[in-house]
């Protein structure tokens, strides 16, 4: 069975943008990637995470389980995310934030069609093979709802955060300060959030930071200012909490930031 590549799919009914980090460019054969050798550019239009809800996370449903590798038995052929073309979609994102760009996993669905998922920005390097700890939980999930768009809209987003795999600085180009994402979607219930930053409005209208909106997955903790601590660098958010002025205990936060047009791709 040939495999199907679901890397560089553009997920209408996810919503995902096109995110924009700081790292060695992936090549594909199958399809164009529109890379430079200074930016990673990601798929980012994700408009809401299959099988995420108020009463479980993302590892106790869909056949995803946190305590073995995704290569392994950590993700199962043919059932949950891979019995649907919305649930592969959502695992392609997972992947994708987990994985770094050399690494991939193949699985079947429930007809024994082999799907190619391919990693990409490389959060959660172990969870290939080898369990997914809390640290691996926090920053990929703060990856995957950094990706999400409900308007279905592939734009570019710049990430930042204090995560090797990540870590940006500042980019003349994405000027405009969006906020920031954090949580746990694996653990039941789940923890999804986002607060604003000073230019969250400039991305609203494109399908960014949905509060209050239909199919949302996070929820707004307010503005960063007062839900957050600045990194020393004052380029990224590194610790948020649940609410204005509340506990700050998420330590894993991706920050982003929209294009000057935040429209453009």
């Amino acid at each position: 069975m040939p495999l199907r590549s679901l890397r560089y799919a553009v997920l209408a009914n996810l919503g995902f943008a096109s995110m924009v980090g700081c790292a060695a460019p992936v090549e594909s054969s199958e399809e164009s990637t529109d890379q430079t050798a200074d930016e990673l550019v990601t798929i980012n239009g994700l408009s809401t995470v299959n099988g995420l809800s108020t009463v479980n996370g993302l590892s106790t449903v869909n056949g995803l389980s946190t305590v073995n590798g995704l290569s392994g038995e950590g993700l199962l052929d043919g059932v949950g995310w891979m019995s649907s073309a919305e649930g592969r979609n959502t695992l392609a994102y997972v992947v994708r934030c987990a994985l770094p760009a050399d690494k991939y996993i193949i699985k079947k669905d429930q007809y024994g069609r082999s799907y190619r998922f391919n990693g990409e920005v490389g959060l959660a390097k172990d969870w290939e093979k080898d369990k997914c700890d809390t640290n691996c939980e926090e920053w990929v999930s703060a990856c995957v709802l950094a990706h999400v768009n409900v308007k279905g809209n592939n734009i570019s987003v710049w990430m930042d955060a204090q995560n090797p795999e990540i870590k940006c600085g500042l980019n003349a180009s994405f000027p405009k300060r969006e906020g920031a994402y954090y949580g746990n979607i694996f653990i039941s219930p789940p923890t999804a959030y986002a607060c604003r930053g000073p230019d969250f409005v400039d991305g609203m209208t494109v399908g960014r930071m949905c509060t209050g909106q239909s199919g949302c997955p996070y929820v707004t903790a307010g503005l960063c200012n007062l839900a957050c601590t600045e990194t020393p660098a004052k380029d990224a958010y590194a610790t948020c909490g649940t609410g204005p002025v509340g506990p700050r205990s998420f330590t894993h936060v991706i920050t982003t930031y929209l294009h000057s047009n935040p429209s453009s791709r």
